[in-house]
């Protein structure tokens, strides 16, 4: 009889057992290189069967690559096994190796990765802020915006957050990049209302940007940007007059969170909108919170 598993934790082969790509849950053809079979693996277990077997010859995208697929495979919050723990701390160390060689986009999505597995690795962070410090600068708003987000979610309230929001402050004003989309506006305010960092200036630019760009915004981006704001306890009436009505119009599309964080906000900054306070009510009481 087989032994039952938990689900959220995945086992791996034997140290000195070679895994064939058949095992990794891919079909390996004659054009299938070493990036696909990381990018294709199909179980955690796989993939750190191959990090094993061949991460000493891996590159930085190969790193990337494999730290990006396991975040994709693994559950966010799920109790992890021993086993997934040495497998993951693998991985990390085989990035924070490679973290030199990686290029932007690698090293944004390695970011990424580790943010999204909830990994808080002090040796990792440092290592990647003394990497990015030279090269965020040339980046687009979109990837400070991540990256800003990426280290507030792994609880980095202190020097590589403020030194990712001076560096998007320094663009926003100089203009020598595209401007923010509405998605980054929403994560560079949730970043820094959760860090406690940034000053009124940048504050007031992202407002600006993000004013005329309210009908791109989507439930969730106004929820927290109100959240924001309160929590920061930043008062901005005009911005968030031009905020509660583009609310009003998606107020359907708001879920229990977002009416949780919006009426915070409506408390937090004094704000007295009593058409959008009834409003807010009815939706509450769609979704069965009063009950």
């Amino acid at each position: 009889m087989t032994p039952s598993r938990r689900q959220d934790e995945e086992d791996y082969a034997d140290e000195g057992q070679q895994t064939h790509p058949s095992q990794l849950g891919v079909t390996r053809g004659p054009e299938h290189s070493l990036i696909n079979l990381i990018t294709d693996c199909k179980t955690a277990n796989g993939l750190f069967s191959l990090a094993r077997q061949h991460g000493h010859a891996w590159d930085s995208i190969h790193a990337s690559a494999a730290l990006t697929r396991a975040a994709n495979l693994l559950v966010p919050g799920a109790r992890r096994s021993p086993d997934t723990r040495t497998g993951a701390a693998l991985l990390l160390r085989l990035a924070r190796e490679r973290l030199p060689q990686m290029g932007n986009e690698g090293l944004v999505s390695t970011l990424w990765a580790v943010s999204k597995l909830g990994i808080s690795d002090a040796e990792f962070v440092g290592a990647f802020v003394r990497q990015a410090r030279a090269t965020l600068p040339r980046l687009y708003a979109t990837v400070l915006a991540t990256t800003a987000d990426a280290l507030a979610k792994l609880g980095r309230q202190d020097t590589p957050v403020r030194e990712m929001l001076d560096i998007a402050l320094t663009i926003t004003r100089t203009s020598k990049v595209p401007t923010f989309t509405a998605q980054n506006l929403s994560n560079m305010l949730w970043a820094i209302a959760t860090t406690g960092l940034g000053n009124t200036f940048f504050i007031s630019l992202l407002l600006m940007e993000a004013k005329p760009k309210l009908p791109d915004f989507l439930p969730q981006n106004l929820a927290n940007t109100a959240w924001a704001l309160a929590t920061l306890g930043h008062k901005d009436d005009a911005f968030m007059r031009a905020l509660l009505g583009e609310a009003k119009l998606q107020l359907p599309g708001f879920n229990v969170t977002d009416v949780l964080q919006t009426s915070y906000a409506l408390a937090k900054l004094n704000i007295n909108d009593t058409e959008f306070q009834r409003m807010l009510a009815a939706r509450s009481t769609q979704l069965g919170m009063g009950e």
